[in-house]
């Protein structure tokens, strides 16, 4: 069963992918030491585990995210070889040496900006890498839906909901900070140009992206949650946003 307007539109407009800022690795290594520390010396229990999960989240952040060269295989034998016997005994490092010498080294290495969410996450695009959040994607998704529906007045309800969740209207001439139909419309108009800028026959290109977009959106719609309920505080309250990366 489909979901209601409201309730899609919602899901949409509750919460954006934002772009991921740069990690600094002798910072978030520090971090993730303080947070270590401080779960292990709280004592057993939930926050405990919290602290320490988080701190070994952040150095999965630090492997995946952080600019820093990888090393060669002669650099990894070496290091192997040296904390063998001490700091890495516990694991078979004389079958990890020889499997380093079989395998031919890994492809190299390249971090790409994300767009993350607490519901999505998602590598930029080559020709986006400075997209500062998904927020056109998803007015675009949410008035496609509606026009597929029939629904009546689709930029203004795109619109409405924009401004239900509190949705910060950046506006090209700096004028009013409500969301507007108009605002909408040049949106959508402003995704599809850049959705197929390097493609030859565009209008193909449109109708494709088009075609996947809505659907995509619908298979990440998750029934129950939070944009379900209109009485949830981010209709009452405007809440803090974070701040997008250039």
């Amino acid at each position: 069963m489909p979901p209601s307007y409201d309730a899609f539109l919602g899901f949409l407009f509750r919460t954006l992918a934002r772009r991921t800022k740069p990690i600094r690795i002798r910072e978030a290594a520090a971090i993730a030491r303080y947070l270590d520390l401080l779960g292990w010396e709280s004592g057993p229990g939930p926050q405990s585990e919290l602290l320490k999960e988080l701190s070994r989240v952040i150095w999965l952040a630090v492997l995946r995210h952080a600019q820093f060269k990888t090393a060669t295989r002669s650099e990894v034998l070496r290091f192997l070889q040296e904390l063998g016997h001490t700091h890495l005994v516990a694991f078979d490092v004389a079958a990890a040496i020889e499997t380093v010498r079989k395998l031919a080294p890994p492809k190299p290495y390249q971090t790409r900006a994300s767009l993350r969410s607490r519901y999505l996450s998602a590598e930029s695009k080559p020709k986006s890498p400075r997209l500062a959040d998904d927020l056109s994607e998803r007015i675009t998704a949410g008035f496609c839906y509606l026009r597929s529906k029939g629904a009546p007045k689709a930029g203004k309800q795109v619109a409405d909901a924009l401004n239900r969740c509190n949705v910060p209207c950046n506006f090209r001439d700096g004028g009013s900070s409500v969301w507007t139909s108009d605002e909408v419309l040049a949106r959508v108009k402003q995704y599809e140009k850049q959705a197929v800028a390097h493609l030859q026959d565009r209008a193909v290109g449109r109708q494709r992206n088009r075609s996947w977009l809505v659907p995509k959106w619908l298979a990440l719609y998750q029934p129950g949650l939070a944009w379900e309920d209109n009485s949830s505080p981010a209709h009452r309250k405007k809440q803090p946003t974070e701040s997008s990366v250039d």
